[in-house]
């Protein structure tokens, strides 16, 4: 599919604004910004939950879709965590939208609806990232293929689909507000509407299939007006109705990592179905950047009969990509469930994550931080011969180190303190023998009658290349040897490619699947082809 680009029909407000590329996450500034986002908002989540607002917008019958119900074959498509750079959310968009896609030959039609499986804008919700990193790219795909109306904000009602969202925790840091103003008001994104009035729904679909999207909120919370209205729709399930769960996070995973609230509200939901004489088929979910299928037995006790159970990661929307050669295929997961494919390939991933080696040029910001600290543990020394005890018996720079291990033994991502005290331990050691080598060579090869300044001052810039690439070997070793800081060690790196979505194609036959992926996403101007490939093909739920 050829993926065009341009400024054609761009409102007045888009030709001012500068196309956002991947966020840096590694910049001082923003990791300020966000932990204090993070933090208000997982502090204040419970106490001010927008969801108790939103059950008064309208009724229960607002938040079940049944217009889809009647027919005989259904196309939808499903994604995850979209909203980050430009260029990979308006692929996506752009493959979204097209009529058909014609991957080697094979034809998928468009999907009647899109599902936004959560975290639709990096790295935090507001009015005005929305606007620059999800609906500007979408608006300029549906311009491009030609569905808008004049003046290229309103979608033509020839090419209008529907679009539905759950939110994910980076949707909630403004605890709700952005999110329901943009996705539970009837109004557009590029060529397609907005139907649901709260943050959770139910469509019913054909051939007694259901898809059900959860609202988790930051603390996988499940607000007591949502569980409700999902019992009192359980109860009119027809015995033999197959379900797809849509969630922010994929519980059968994060279950290994001790979140027991996630798996605990998951288990309601299936209990609630299996009550009914339902089952749930298939879940869904984000959060981690990149393509996994599960499969195994759901074994409900209780009474109630196992059956097949199909668990899919869909994280690859337009956020950075996640590793997938950081976990084994082997690995049994709770009730059986085992990894059978994965987006992108492990020796693809491998191969990425060599990028750690050049972390001093990919995120300057923090490696110039790390400068500033490198400059401040010598700084109160005469640059004349000192020994390697200096920094260990000063006491202002003794104390520096003190702070960088407390900081560094909190950021390592062992489960138990002391591999993370140890793990952290090794980590300050390495830093500060950089910054001791860097004090004794520097010196020694500058001429020994310039300012004070200039010296420190060479040694904050070679502190900061030393320091960048001393942490990314850190990420480096910590993802390859110990299997830790997946996210840390890829959201430096902020690869754009690699991107997937979903088509489901649904018959009295069963639920097709196909997973849409592009190796590489378009770049920011002018045209380029992007091939699209089909990774897998499968039938989950057959009559």
């Amino acid at each position: 599919m050829s993926i065009k680009q341009g400024r054609r029909d761009l409102s007045s407000q888009e030709k001012r604004w500068k196309k956002p590329g991947m966020v840096r996450w590694y910049d001082p500034g923003l990791l300020a910004e966000t932990g204090l986002y993070a933090g208000l908002s997982t502090m204040l989540g419970s106490m001010i939950d927008t969801r108790r607002f939103l059950q008064f917008e309208g009724s229960d019958d607002d938040c079940v879709i049944r217009e889809y119900q009647g027919a005989e074959e259904l196309w939808f498509d499903y994604a995850a965590d979209i909203g980050d750079g430009w260029d990979a959310t308006y692929t996506m968009a752009y493959l979204f939208s097209g009529p058909r896609l014609e991957p080697a030959g094979e034809t998928l039609a468009r999907g009647h609806f899109l599902v936004l499986g959560g975290d639709e804008v990096y790295p935090r919700a507001s009015r005005d990232a929305y606007a620059k990193r999800l609906i500007w790219p979408f608006n300029q795909a549906g311009r491009n293929l030609g569905q808008m109306e004049p003046g290229g904000r309103t979608p033509n009602a020839d090419h209008r689909r529907d679009i539905y969202c759950i939110p994910g925790n980076h949707d909630w840091y403004d605890g709700l507000a952005a999110f329901t103003r943009r996705f539970c008001n009837g109004r557009t994104i590029g060529s397609f509407r907005t139907r649901q009035r709260r943050s959770y729904f139910i469509l019913k679909l054909p051939h007694n299939w259901e898809l059900w999207g959860v609202d988790l909120q930051l603390n996988h919370d499940i607000d007591v007006a949502q569980l409700n209205f999902f019992r009192r729709q359980a109860e009119t399930l027809v015995p033999g109705t197959r379900i797809i769960l849509c969630l922010a996070e994929p519980d059968w995973v994060y279950g290994e990592r001790s979140e027991e609230d996630l798996h605990w509200n998951i288990e309601r939901f299936e209990r609630m179905a299996e009550k009914s004489g339902s089952k749930i088929v298939l879940e869904l979910a984000g959060d981690i950047h990149n393509y996994q299928r599960y499969e195994g037995t759901r074994t409900p006790g209780g009474g109630y009969a196992s059956h097949p159970q199909t668990k899919i990661v869909s994280g690859g929307g337009g956020a950075f990509l996640h590793p997938t050669h950081s976990f084994s295929m082997e690995k049994e997961f709770p009730e059986g469930f085992k990894c059978e494919n994965r987006y992108p390939g492990a020796g693809t991933s491998l191969w990425l994550s060599l990028g750690n080696l050049f972390f001093a040029f990919r995120n300057p910001g923090f490696s110039a931080l790390l400068g500033a600290v490198y400059a401040a543990l010598f700084w109160s020394m005469p640059t004349a011969d000192f020994g390697w005890r200096f920094p260990l018996t000063h006491p202002g720079s003794a104390s520096l180190i003190l702070v960088l291990f407390l900081v560094l033994w909190q950021f390592s991502d062992f489960r138990t303190r002391w591999q993370n005290g140890l793990w952290g331990l090794v980590h300050t050691a390495c830093h500060v023998s950089a910054a001791y080598l860097v004090w004794r060579w520097l010196p020694a090869v500058l001429p020994g009658d310039l300012p004070w300044i200039v010296p420190r001052t060479a040694i904050f810039a070679a502190g900061s290349l030393a320091g960048g690439t001393v942490f990314g070997i850190y990420l480096l070793l910590s993802l390859n040897l110990f299997r830790i800081h997946e996210n840390e060690a890829f959201s430096s790196l902020r690869i754009p490619h690699h991107k997937h979505f979903l088509r489901f194609h649904l018959t009295q036959e069963g639920l097709r699947l196909f997973v849409v992926a592009a190796d590489r996403t378009a770049p920011e101007d002018g045209e380029h082809p992007v091939p699209i490939k089909i990774i897998e093909r499968r039938t989950i739920g057959g009559a």
